[in-house]
């Protein structure tokens, strides 16, 4: 019986029952608890009933007494000699073998050193330091100035420092003191003062003389002051003339001062005299002119006046105009005819007057036939009708065989001469009456009126004279034409015979954009450079505003008003764009024809008047201002390339309007844009390209003469070393280094198209 159940049993007879069973229980687990004691061996504790990490380091005689297998966390020595410690070697078990453990090597000594990182010594920092000595010398160093090259130093202050032999030397050439001089004066090499003159200053031939005062100064042919009045002259000069015939100077007529009246009015002097109209008495000849200036009158000698070139280029064609002898020209003809040989056949002089080099004034002349008692001529004179000047010679008749003669010449053989010239276009219907007039009998009716003409197509005397010996056009006098101011009338046609040289351009935002300012500055001349272009404009739209369609219209309440504004619709409700006007007439009535921005037109009188009462339907004509008489450039169609028939409309509408009978205008082909892809669109193969390409097909063959590919030229003008510029020259439109969008062009773009026109007027000799 052990010792728990033997003091159980002796509580029980002490009779302490229910304790007992309490404490039972609790010595049972007491009895549990104890019996997993560890039994004393000795007095200890065997090894092999304490728990491992109370023996972690177990010691073996060497590796080889080690347990075949180890335990983690445990440390095994190999004792290989006791008496020395540091031989032993210390291992633990990695799971499949024993891995030694190194030990601190206690000190770097113990320590190898590595490959790449050293031990630092003395030695080795100071091999490794930037310098190794001075001046030749190491380790503790005292330096001389000998060791850092100053030999030749000395330490002295700057009171003390010796001057050198060649500052010395200077020094004893110095000028002690300078001598007494006066102003005006220079101190000379010499060391004394001279006066200062033209000859010392380098200036012997500049005389000394008042350079404002013209009487002072030695003038030449080739350098000369200008008086005031060649200034005054050549100012005048400079004032555009407005011709008001010829002046009397002797008997003052027609009266100078009533007459000229605004600046740059001018008389061609025709009879000679002395005359104080300027303010001072001048002695004026035929040739001289007399002129209006803002500040009064001042007289032009003929030998200061340029001769009008202008004139003359607008008469006479540049093949002509070169066989026309300089003495004439100079001789002041501003209109002249010249025969085959040269020589001049008839001329407009100075003073308007229609003239031969044997009739001073054909219209003095014909008036004289006019009022003169007709005349039988002779048999043997060969003329039934002439003219005859101061010598008695004929110098215009009608001779036996029906030829009018003009200086000895046949009229048939002048009018060759104007056509073959240039100065007049082929006119086969009155060379074949005069043909035909040569060969029939000349006994005219005395019903006609006539004694000789000329007669059309239809029957009608187009150029006869009359039995009272008037020469007849068209049923009017030639006399009662020069009785006229013939150089007015001269001036008044030139636009309509030849136009002017400035220019318009007519187009859309193509245009609008700056090639006509470029063209401008090619042109040296003077010409203007006017740009007519619309951004967004239609061709109809564009030829509206230049006048050269008109719309039909309906007037609310079929009247305009004594003044203000009336509304009106137009027949095509997209004649203008939103927001534009234009300066219009309806019936007569000048006024101003606009659309708003909500699209509602309206008509704007300029003048109050009458109330008008208007048909139905009226017509709005727009007014063409002064263009119609330039040169046109006219490049349209971009904004409604579809509508062929209308494009080629609206630019046949725009060429007709030119006024001149020799018009000038270049016509451009409609450029395509960068719309689409390879094959549709605008690019090569598309629907749209080949539109257009068919429309500028029409307009090259309408218009041969004037026209220019503006599209082929820029689409030619790709750069290849750009990629794109290559694929667009492949897909035919406009290269992107010429474009700024889908259509308008760059500067550059701009430029080729302003170069272009300007090569193709130059070259026509516009």
């Amino acid at each position: 019986m052990d010792l728990i159940t033997s003091i159980i049993n002796a509580l029980k007879k002490l009779g302490i029952d229910t304790a007992l069973k309490q404490i039972g229980v609790d010595i049972k687990g007491l009895n549990v608890k104890i019996g997993s004691k560890a039994d004393l061996v000795d007095g200890k504790i065997p090894a092999t009933q304490l728990p491992s990490y109370v023996d972690d380091v177990s010691e073996f005689a060497n590796l080889a007494a080690f347990p075949a297998t180890g335990e983690s966390g445990k440390i095994y020595i190999a004792i290989n000699n006791p008496a020395d410690p540091k031989t032993t070697v210390q291992y633990r078990w990695s799971g499949s073998l024993y891995v030694p453990i190194t030990s601190s090597p206690g000190s770097s000594d113990a320590v190898p050193e590595g490959t790449t990182n050293k031990y630092f010594t003395t030695q080795r920092a100071s091999a490794a330091a930037p310098v190794q000595s001075v001046a030749g010398k190491s380790g503790d160093v005292t330096l001389v100035k000998s060791d850092v090259g100053l030999s030749n130093v000395d330490n002295t202050s700057d009171a003390n420092k010796p001057v050198s032999a060649a500052v010395a030397a200077a020094l004893a050439n110095k000028q002690a003191s300078l001598p007494a001089g006066t102003d005006g004066q220079f101190l000379a090499a010499d060391k004394t003062f001279k006066p200062i003159t033209a000859a010392t200053v380098g200036l012997p031939n500049v005389p000394n003389v008042d350079a404002t005062n013209p009487a002072s100064v030695v003038q030449s042919s080739n350098f000369r002051f200008t008086t005031d009045t060649e200034k005054a002259i050549w100012n005048a000069v400079a004032i555009p003339e407005v011709y008001k015939g010829g002046w009397n100077v002797a008997t003052n007529t027609p009266d100078a001062a009533a007459t000229l009246t605004a600046s740059g009015d001018t008389f061609d002097i025709l009879v000679g005299g002395t005359s104080s109209i300027t303010g001072t008495s001048e002695t004026y000849v035929v040739g001289d002119r007399l002129k209006k200036t803002p500040t009064g009158f001042i007289r032009l000698p003929l030998a200061t006046r340029v001769p009008d070139q202008s004139l003359s280029e607008n008469k006479l064609t540049p093949a002509l105009a070169a066989k026309l002898p300089s003495t004439d020209y100079n001789g002041g003809y501003p209109y002249a005819v010249i025969d085959q040989n040269g020589k001049v056949s008839f001329y407009v002089d100075l003073a308007g007057r229609l003239s031969t080099p044997q009739i001073g004034d054909v219209s003095a002349a014909v008036q004289a036939v006019q009022s003169a008692t007709p005349v039988v001529w002779p048999d043997e004179s060969g003329y039934v009708w002439g003219v005859t000047d101061s010598a008695g010679k004929i110098a215009i008749g009608l001779d036996k065989g029906g030829n009018l003669i003009l200086k000895g010449q046949a009229l048939s053989t002048l009018i060759n001469a104007l056509v073959s010239s240039g100065l007049a276009t082929s006119n086969a219907a009155i060379q074949a009456s005069i043909d035909q007039l040569n060969s029939y009998n000349l006994s005219w009716p005395d019903q006609s009126g006539y004694v000789w003409g000329v007669m059309d197509a239809a029957g009608k005397i187009a150029f006869g004279l009359d039995r009272a010996g008037n020469l007849i056009y068209k049923g009017v006098s030639i006399a009662a034409l020069l009785n006229g101011d013939v150089q007015t009338q001269v001036n008044a046609l030139s636009p309509f015979i030849t136009p002017n040289k400035n220019i318009q351009c007519i187009g859309d935002s193509l245009t609008a954009a700056n090639y006509p300012t470029i063209l401008s500055g090619l042109f040296t001349d003077g010409r203007s450079v006017t740009n007519g272009g619309v951004g967004g404009d239609t061709s109809t739209q564009i030829a509206f505003r230049h006048g050269s369609i008109s719309v039909a219209a309906q007037v609310t309440g079929l009247q305009l008003p004594a003044s203000g504004s009336v509304a009106l619709t137009p027949a095509n409700l997209n004649i203008l764009q939103n927001g534009r006007s234009v300066t219009a007439t309806i019936a007569n009535i000048s006024g101003t024809f606009a659309r708003d921005s909500s699209g509602n037109y309206t008509f704007t009188r300029t003048t109050a008047g009458d109330v008008v009462i208007l048909d139905k339907t009226v017509m709005v004509n727009p007014v063409t201002s002064t263009w119609d008489t330039n040169i046109a450039v006219i490049w349209m169609g971009r904004n409604n390339y579809t509508d062929t028939a209308t494009v080629l409309a609206d630019i046949a509408a725009t060429v007709a309007t030119l006024k001149s009978v020799r018009k000038r205008f270049i016509v451009m082909s409609v450029l395509n844009g960068n719309y689409g892809s390879t094959g549709t669109g605008e690019y090569m193969g598309g629907n749209t390209y080949n539109t257009m390409m068919s429309l500028n097909a029409t307009l090259r063959a309408t218009y041969p003469r004037n026209f220019i590919d503006i599209r082929e030229l820029i689409v030619r003008n790709y750069n290849p070393a750009i990629a794109q510029d290559l694929t667009d020259h492949d897909n035919d439109i406009t290269p992107s280094s010429l474009r700024v969008d889908n259509v308008h062009l760059t500067v550059a773009g701009y430029q080729l198209v302003a170069q272009a026109v300007y090569n193709f007027i130059t070259q026509r000799g516009w």
